[in-house]
């Protein structure tokens, strides 16, 4: 019994717009396995099926997504981001904290500047926090305990921080020991504003 050449052909030649966008080197072994499948079943079977193109760039592209560092196009968002002057006769705080969950340990720093984005005073802290809130709220308390020490009576503070926002302006049991002292610090400020 003489063996019979298959006839494979791809399916893909039907619409030559087809482009399969991968490397040769990376379809050529997935080929040649598709194609001894196909021809194995041929034998076997009788049958005259034809190769299937698709589960061959589906496999590239399957070993391909798992194997390459990205396979896609990476696209860049770009934000700006800009210090924005408060008014004349301003001071802004600008604060921020991290937070290690495995330590409990927090990191605090500000600074203070004046409408014209000078640098007056910063501090720097490390502490004990409970979460990522309740490090960038002590932020805030600590650069409120220094503007009332160096007398900053009009203050603005920005944060990046929504939830330290809402503590602080609304009526919250979290954290309200830190919330009602920055209050009693933030009382006598003339104008203060928070933004986030």
């Amino acid at each position: 019994m003489a063996l019979e050449k298959p006839s494979i052909t791809p399916r893909s030649s039907e619409n030559p717009s087809c482009k399969v966008g991968k490397k040769w080197t990376t379809i050529f072994p997935y080929c040649i396995w598709e194609l001894w499948k196909k021809r194995n079943n041929n034998n076997i079977n009788n049958l005259n099926n034809y190769l299937d193109i698709r589960k061959v760039i589906h496999a590239s592209w399957e070993f391909t997504f798992f194997t390459e560092r990205n396979p896609f196009v990476e696209k860049t968002i770009k934000v700006e981001i800009s210090w924005i002057k408060p008014n004349k006769e301003v001071i802004k705080l600008n604060g921020d904290g991290v937070f290690c969950n495995k330590s409990s340990r927090a990191g605090l720093g500000g600074a203070f500047r004046n409408n014209k984005g000078d640098w007056i005073i910063g501090y720097h802290k490390s502490c004990q926090a409970s979460s990522p809130i309740h490090a960038e709220i002590q932020v805030i308390l600590e650069g409120l305990k220094i503007a009332r020490d160096v007398n900053f009576t009009m203050l603005e503070i920005e944060t990046d921080s929504t939830d330290v926002i809402k503590l602080i302006y609304e009526n919250n049991s979290s954290y309200s020991n830190i919330v009602c002292e920055c209050r009693w610090l933030n009382a006598p400020i003339e104008d203060p504003n928070a933004e986030a």
